[in-house]
């Protein structure tokens, strides 16, 4: 799939959203409804080293998600980053907080689900039309303040990473043959729609919905 996304916007250049929402599909050519998940990333939560993985309200229907970014300064993610299997180096601070965080209650801030942080589901599974997933996917985004990108990852060939991981595991394997597997796995059809291509696309009213619909027929 390959599409120019950035060209001739009339948008400022270094408008950045805070999010990525990712779409992933699965390979199912003669399927009517697409299946796949949704992934909620916050940008750089420190200084780029790591974006952030947003987790999802447990609660049936609900695309609430939640930050996962640790309430720790900079300064102090430094030291963790730097020695991460020795909490003897860690301020006393941070030890504590790495303690129970995980072990944390959290509400989701849109049904106000409360639900243990550790249990929050990294991801949005789907069986649906394209026109509802592009119409859940506008949803998450109104939810995140209008201020993120997509991402739309089809994959080639059903399971194909999992394919390689049965193979890998086989009686008979080969490294070369468990390289080729992996490599196939790993092409796949990937478009970014930034956030300053988003508004170029909807100032006069156009739907986001309508565009990342477009996006996964194509």
């Amino acid at each position: 799939m390959d599409m120019d996304l950035d060209g001739g916007l009339g948008v400022e250049d270094d408008l950045i959203a805070k999010h990525v929402i990712q779409i992933n599909l699965m390979f199912k050519p003669k399927s009517m409804n697409k299946l796949g998940s949704f992934n909620v990333w916050r940008k750089s939560g420190w200084f780029g080293k790591a974006d952030e993985l947003m987790g999802f309200c447990p609660a049936n229907g609900c695309l609430g998600v939640v930050p996962e970014k640790l309430p720790i300064t900079n300064e102090e993610y430094e030291i963790l980053h730097k020695n991460p299997n020795d909490p003897s180096k860690w301020p006393k601070k941070v030890y504590q907080t790495m303690a129970h965080y995980y072990q944390s209650a959290v509400t989701c801030p849109v049904c106000h689900t409360m639900a243990i942080r550790e249990t929050l589901p990294d991801s949005y599974g789907f069986n649906m039309s394209a026109r509802q997933i592009s119409e859940r996917a506008e949803q998450l985004f109104n939810q995140l303040g209008r201020d993120a990108d997509f991402l739309l990852i089809r994959s080639k060939e059903n399971a194909a990473f999992q394919k390689a991981k049965d193979y890998l595991f086989s009686v008979n394997r080969r490294k070369d043959v468990y390289a080729k597997k992996l490599e196939n796995a790993r092409d796949q059809d990937m478009v970014f729609y930034p956030l300053k291509k988003i508004i170029a696309d909807t100032t006069s009213g156009g739907s986001v919905a309508r565009r990342v619909q477009s996006l996964i027929e194509a």
